[in-house]
């Protein structure tokens, strides 16, 4: 929430206001997961698994 309002000049503490309250963290929440997901789904299809499994593996060779 500081990165977001860090670069708004006019009415950060409004926009602080808002991004503190309990529905805008939800929501923030779920943009992210939802940008996670799909960065992770486009990296199995491009076929670059850097999930935690395969790092494990790769530290036991």
């Amino acid at each position: 929430i500081e990165k977001m309002t860090r670069d708004a000049a006019e009415n950060k503490d409004e926009l602080s206001k808002y991004l503190n309250t309990p529905q805008a963290q939800q929501s923030i929440g779920q943009l992210l997961i939802t940008q996670k997901t799909v960065q992770r789904l486009v990296e199995i299809a491009e076929g670059s698994d850097t999930s935690v499994e395969a790092k494990q593996k790769e530290g036991q060779e």
